[in-house]
């Protein structure tokens, strides 16, 4: 019989209107309840049979079992209707029916039997099932019940057996030991239920927090590609380009390019190789960012127009490592949209150490497009991810026919980041 009720998985996108915790809770209560149904349900059913075969006869038997059956059915019902307020209707039904057992019995053994133990498992699922407000309530309500019933049996208005409580000392003395086990349940429920539904908080946040890192980790690859193995293939193409324009004219030139573009194939695989292991730039591990722009400029440049020129003043000094790595690829992507897209005759290039901050300014003379209208390709949302991870402030300005300018403005302190100096 058991097995022919079949409770339904309790889905959390039922919630997705509620605050994250209480979302949370929910469904923790809601499958706690569907087994504790699945738990009634086997109890009640193993009972009215152990009972028919003659194994057990209390004296309210069989309708004690037949009263749970229904109630356990009548909640999975509820239960059923996955609606905001089924999973605690269905509960309160539940701790009700297991109270209302409880006073029965509670009726025809008296204050002193063990049978008075089911309130204590009222208290344990309207802590677990439910819990707040309502739990007080029930531990409330199971003392008051325990009283009412010892005083009941005191004055003899209850079917109690002979021997039951004889004096009111006596009637305190054992409600007071229930109202402990009841009082003491009632804490320890609340604590394990509280421990419980942050532990299950925390493990959820902590799989939200592993699914961000692997969208973050999945972006990071996706730029150390683009600003590598694309980069690099620019580079390339540019050089080829220049060296078919002075193939036949210029032998010379055309072999200085087919070398620069042989350097880029090789620094574009090393980087290829680098970014699968997260590590630095090349040229960064090497020198320092200054240098490294140098190198940069001197791979990507084509030795005919455009010209590039770089320049760095200030002292130079040591960054942090991620700020020199996200500067360098910053001033690579913005070389080489100027030179592959922006058909520049000229690219300036500056590196500014100041005493709070860095800035790095990539100017050119080029075609240029309306900032206002570009929803901008994945190299301006990678620099604009790169400048985000330093702490720094990226600005970049353009408009049709008068060239393009980026400037990056990169804190020494990432903790905070410094507005630009003047």
């Amino acid at each position: 019989m058991p097995a022919q009720i079949r409770l339904p998985h309790w889905r959390p996108a039922q919630w997705g209107h509620l605050p994250p915790n209480h979302t949370y809770e929910l469904d923790l209560r809601a499958s706690l309840l569907r087994a504790t149904l699945s738990g009634a349900l086997a109890v009640s059913v193993a009972y009215l049979l152990l009972g028919v075969l003659g194994f057990l006869r209390p004296l309210l038997f069989p309708w004690d079992g037949l009263f749970l059956l229904a109630i356990t059915l009548i909640c999975a019902l509820l239960y059923r209707r996955q609606s905001a307020s089924s999973v605690p209707l269905a509960a309160s039904w539940l701790v009700a029916a297991v109270n209302i057992i409880a006073t029965f019995n509670g009726i025809f053994y008296g204050i002193r039997h063990p049978v008075n133990a089911f309130y204590l498992l009222g208290i344990i699922l309207a802590g677990m099932l439910i819990g707040g407000w309502f739990l007080r309530l029930w531990v409330i309500l199971d003392a008051l019940f325990v009283a009412g019933w010892g005083l009941a049996e005191l004055n003899g208005l209850t079917d109690a057996p002979v021997g039951a409580v004889q004096t009111a000392g006596e009637l305190l003395t054992i409600a007071a030991f229930w109202w402990l086990l009841l009082i003491l349940t009632g804490w320890l429920v609340w604590l394990f239920a509280h421990h419980l539904e942050r532990s299950v908080q925390v493990a959820r946040e902590q799989t939200a927090a592993q699914s961000s890192a692997v969208l973050e980790e999945r972006s990071r690859m996706a730029r150390e590609i683009h600003d590598t193995l694309a980069q690099s293939f620019t580079g390339i193409v540019i050089q080829l380009e220049a060296a078919e324009d002075t193939l036949s004219a210029q032998p010379v030139a055309t072999a200085q390019h087919l070398a620069r573009a042989r350097e880029l194939a090789r620094s574009g695989l090393g980087e290829a190789r680098r970014s699968v292991w997260a590590l630095r730039s090349q040229m960064l591990e090497e020198a320092d960012l200054g240098t490294a722009l140098q190198r940069l400029v001197a791979q990507m440049a084509p030795a005919r127009a455009p010209i590039v020129r770089l320049q760095v003043q200030g002292a130079p000094h040591p960054l942090p490592p991620d700020t020199e790595s996200e500067l360098l690829r910053i001033a690579q992507e913005a070389l080489g949209n100027a030179l592959k897209h922006a058909r520049a005759g000229r690219v300036d290039i500056s590196l500014s150490y100041g005493q709070r901050q860095v800035v790095l300014v990539v100017a050119d003379d080029g075609r240029g497009f309306d900032t206002g209208h570009s929803t901008g390709g994945f190299g301006l949302t990678s620099m604009q991810e790169r400048a985000s991870r330093i702490n720094a402030l990226l600005d970049i300005s353009s408009l049709p026919g008068k060239g393009a300018q980026v400037v990056c403005f990169a804190p020494l302190n990432q903790d905070n980041a410094n507005p630009p100096e003047e």
